[in-house]
């Protein structure tokens, strides 16, 4: 649909369509989601427990927050989302068309059909990962441990095996690239929970968020600065894109 946007109305009033849409999305979810009155929750045995202060609104958030960060399983929860969605916006967010193009010679349509496999393993992997994270293996730990896994065979599968694989195959891989890269999502934000409670997954859920967010716009430019140097120093493209 994005492309057909962008067609028409091209990139910057597709752009602004989008953004309105979000915030009139977010807006909806303001007025129709509740947050009163507040659960009553039992924390895991072995979660950690933040020492709340008395001073209440920003300040006691900051101070609550300050506590987290001091704690090694929040840099863990950090890690995870740098590592696995934040590689997805830079590969599916940005490198993965001209990929697509430039190496393997896909039309814009095609290559942007790939990269729109993406979502579909989003919007799949979501409720399979909490279900086996909840029903199955009983364990957040593992699923974010094999989706981690996943990713790494279908990045290799792209960057070494793409030939063999066939137009069907790369849809294919790429629904799993977003499956691998966005379902843990979920897992890591009912560990989250799970390790501070409902009183702090607005502040820390935020901050993780950014991460993911942060560690996405990095590593574009990290991969743009590769793929530079590759060029520099007179590489072919194919192995300047294996190299990001």
């Amino acid at each position: 649909v994005m492309p057909l946007f962008k067609i028409h109305f091209g990139w910057r009033h597709t752009f602004m369509g989008v953004a309105v849409l979000t915030i009139v999305y977010a807006a909806s979810l303001w007025l129709v989601i509740r947050d009163w009155p507040p659960e009553e929750e039992k924390l895991n045995p072995d979660s950690v427990r933040v020492t709340r202060s008395n001073s209440g609104g920003a300040r006691e958030l900051f101070f609550n927050l300050c506590l987290v960060a001091k704690t090694g399983d929040f840099w863990k929860l950090v890690l995870f989302f740098v590592a696995l969605p934040g590689g997805y916006f830079a590969f599916n967010g940005l490198w993965a068309t001209p990929y697509l193009k430039d190496v393997y010679a896909f039309s814009d349509a095609e290559a942007g059909l790939m990269v729109a496999m993406g979502g579909w393993g989003f919007i799949i992997g979501i409720p399979l990962a909490t279900w086996l994270g909840d029903k199955v293996l009983r364990s957040n730990r593992v699923v974010i441990a094999a989706s981690g896994a996943l990713g790494l065979l279908c990045m290799a599968l792209l960057i070494w095996r793409i030939d063999s694989l066939g137009r069907t195959g790369i849809y294919a891989v790429m629904i799993m690239l977003g499956m691998a890269f966005n379902a843990p999502n979920a897992n890591a934000y009912a560990a989250m929970r799970c390790l501070y409670g409902a009183k702090m997954a607005g502040g820390v859920g935020g901050a993780l968020g950014c991460s993911g967010f942060l560690g996405g716009a990095a590593t574009q430019i990290l991969c743009g600065r590769l793929l530079q140097y590759a060029q520099d120093h007179g590489w072919e493209v194919g192995p300047g894109y294996a190299l990001v």
